[in-house]
Order: C-alpha cells, then sequence, then structure tokens
C-alpha cells in the first residue's frame, strides 16, 4: 500500500521559528488569500507552516497520482490553486515518511531540495506521469505541464434509424 502524499510549498514567512516550532510547524496558520479559494486542502487543520515552506497533509495516498487516464489530477489541480495564491511557483509532493523526516531543527528545505533534485527517486509531474502507475518518493511540480480541469469526453453519436 502506497504511503500518504504531503504537497510542500516553498513559503517564506519571514519568521525565524525556534527549535521546537521547526520540528513541529505552526500549526493551522490562516492566510486571507485562501478565504476565496473551494478546496478541502485550504482546511487549516490539514497544514503547517515552517520557516522555508508550508506543508499540506493531503490525506490521500502516493496511488492518487496515478492511473490517471487523461492526465487530470484534481488533487493537483487544486494544490496548484492555493499554491499560485501564496506566490508559490512550484510544489513538491513527498510521501508520508519523507515528510516527517523534514520535521527536525537542522532541516533545511533550500539544501533538501538540491540534494533530490535529478535523482531517480524524484520525477517531474507531469500529465504523462500521471497516466502511469509508478510511484515515486518526490514528484517536482512547476505547473508548466498541468490540467486544471477535467477534459469534457466527447460524446458518442446517436445511433442512426436505418430503416
Amino acid at each position: 500500500m502506497s504511503q500518504y502524499i504531503y504537497a510542500i510549498i516553498p513559503y517564506d514567512s519571514g519568521m525565524k521559528l525556534s527549535d521546537e516550532e521547526k520540528e513541529q510547524g505552526i500549526y493551522a496558520p490562516y492566510f486571507p488569500v485562501l478565504d476565496s479559494i473551494d478546496s478541502e486542502f485550504t482546511e487549516e487543520s490539514l497544514y503547517s507552516m515552517l520557516e522555508e515552506y508550508i506543508q499540506i497533509n493531503t490525506c490521500y495516498r502516493q496511488s492518487a497520482f496515478t492511473n490517471n487516464k487523461d492526465g487530470y489530477c484534481w488533487i493537483r489541480s487544486e494544490i496548484c490553486q492555493i499554491a499560485k495564491a501564496l506566490g508559490a511557483k512550484e510544489v513538491w509532493y513527498v510521501a508520508e515518511l519523507s515528510a516527517d523526516a523534514m520535521m527536525t531543527k537542522d532541516f533545511s528545505f533550500s539544501k533538501w531540495k538540491e540534494d533530490i533534485k535529478g535523482k531517480d527517486y524524484t520525477v517531474r509531474l507531469t500529465t504523462d506521469v500521471l497516466k502511469g502507475n509508478a510511484i515515486y518518493s518526490y514528484y517536482h511540480d512547476d505547473f508548466s505541464d498541468i490540467i486544471m480541469e477535467r477534459p469534457q469526453k466527447e460524446k458518442c453519436p446517436k445511433k442512426r434509424d436505418n430503416k
């Protein structure tokens, strides 16, 4: 069974957190810019703010990112809206165990990003990745290849009456 997936949104709060806050994050901060976004992921109980990023527990497993035959993933679409509202140009999706490891006083988001870029277990999130069934530890989403709404399926032509 796949792990739960967390969305990591780069965000500079300008705050310096104590060692304790770095290990727990600031739970459920309020962001007025999210008020107009209709998403379960804007529920304050799902996210924490840290020095360099916001972490959202999507409460969905990694497998929710696979086998999307049309390349559309509603989770990705809603997280993209949130990230853009917060001024982010990218999102990282990580497995639950990786997200837990980020909650330490010595963790550096900037260093972490550089360390995992280009590794076999890190993939750029695209519609083609969403259509497949492979599961990766880290997904990087720069929103350059995103479908924001489910494509409309073509209707089958009506059967002709052969009289």
